[in-house]
């Protein structure tokens, strides 16, 4: 059960990291990240708060979904994901070289991608914005890349409509970070089963 937690707090801090690389970089960040981003543009709040107002919509809408995939993970991860952003933000900045902060963008979107991978493996509740891609992927038999292509494009449009930066990141972010989570999910999965498996063999 620790390590469930170790998996959850870290992927959720990795992917934080990734989003705030992808921000300072200043060329897009994945699209839900724009949402906050065009919230921190139109209100006076940090780009941690914004995560936590919709997350709180997010949690609402999995409630109608699929229940099922709110736990525990749902609400520690937007309050790690918050106090994690926040911090980060304060510590890094963007290059001062035009290539290299496209780069640093780019990259950004990965590591979040990959982060979100890892918390998701945990099996402790999903966060709020992937409980309702999982929910909604689970309860109409859709795949998860397809469905969470889906939601990344609406949250790109609100994004936009409040004025947050897009750019080649973002791009990146809508073709690939669906593949992405999808492997490193699959991957830790795979992980964690085979270490209990040996677990129980040397036990028996």
């Amino acid at each position: 059960m620790k390590k469930r937690y170790s998996l959850l707090v870290i992927g959720t801090v990795i992917m934080a990291l990734g989003v705030t690389l992808a921000v300072k970089g200043g060329y897009g960040c994945d699209p839900l990240s724009m949402v906050w981003e065009g919230l921190t543009i139109r209100f006076p709040i940090s780009l941690g708060i914004a995560n936590l107002i919709v997350s709180s919509i997010f949690i609402v809408m999995t409630l109608f979904v699929d229940k099922k995939q709110i736990s525990i993970g749902t609400i520690i991860n937007p309050l790690v994901m918050s106090i994690s952003t926040d911090l980060f933000m304060q510590i890094i900045r963007p290059f001062s070289i035009e290539g290299l902060q496209m780069m640093q963008s780019i990259l950004g979107v990965f590591i979040m991608a990959i982060g979100v991978g890892i918390y998701t493996s945990s099996d402790l509740g999903k966060g709020a914005y992937d409980a309702i891609v999982f929910g909604t992927a689970h309860r109409f038999n859709k795949k998860l890349f397809f469905v969470r292509s889906l939601f990344d494009l609406l949250s790109l449009v609100i994004g936009l409509t409040m004025n947050a930066h897009f750019g080649i990141a973002t791009i990146m972010a809508v073709l690939f970070v669906g593949k992405i989570i999808q492997f490193s999910n699959e991957f830790m999965i795979k992980r964690i089963f085979c270490e209990v498996d040996r677990i129980n063999m040397k036990l028996d």
